[in-house]
């Protein structure tokens, strides 16, 4: 298995439809201010670098025993790095670089939460016919397939042009006829459906 078919199948579910994790978010630039931290986690790394056989367990414990002055100490610088990262985002967003990943950004979190919705509350909505061609193609392109083993994808396609061209008149009237059934009834499904509380949730949580 190629290693590109792994990473597809990683990101997609058990019946095969693309996960909302799978849609990328851009790479984050290296001028990317670095997050900033809790009081908790600026203790821990304080103390790793002075205690190197600490545990993660044992950091817990020596956190939980501080007193509320020591912990205030933390907490005050927690609040200098959390003015420190906002005044350097605000820097970064006035970069050209950082208002591209921005908009890159914005973009992939909003295609995500797309097709996490559509995933969640359209799964009964109906689909679109095929139009008239298509519809042919569908039903004649095995039985092309199957007189012309040997015939390359472009040369069934030259074959089903063919086949189209060649249908009697009345024969293709009577597939737009049907087409055109199948587009009304359609049309009356998606109106229910639009209708429906599946659809008012997903215009919720599409919403911008």
């Amino acid at each position: 298995m190629s290693l590109h078919k792994k990473k597809v199948i990683a990101k997609s579910d058990k019946d095969g439809k693309r996960k909302p994790n799978a849609v990328q978010l851009p790479a984050k630039p290296e001028t990317l201010p670095s997050k900033q931290r809790s009081a908790r986690q600026m203790f821990s790394q304080d103390t790793k670098e002075k205690m190197l056989d600490a545990t993660d367990s044992d950091i817990t414990k020596m956190w939980d025993r501080l007193s509320a002055e020591d912990k205030h100490k933390w907490e005050h610088q927690a609040d200098k790095d959390a003015q420190r990262y906002r005044k350097d985002m605000e820097a970064f967003y006035e970069s050209v670089e950082g208002k591209k990943y921005r908009r890159e950004l914005l973009a992939a979190t909003r295609r995500r939460k797309i097709k996490d919705a559509k995933d969640k509350y359209l799964k009964n909505m109906p689909k679109k016919p095929a139009g008239v061609f298509k519809t042919f193609r569908l039903r004649e392109r095995e039985k092309v397939k199957k007189e012309n083993p040997d015939a390359k994808p472009c040369e069934v396609k030259e074959r089903l042009d063919k086949a189209w061209k060649e249908l009697a008149e009345d024969k293709k009237q009577e597939l737009e006829r049907e087409c055109q059934a199948a587009m009304e009834a359609f049309d009356n499904k998606k109106k229910e459906f639009k209708a429906s509380d599946e659809w008012k949730m997903f215009c919720r949580a599409t919403k911008t």
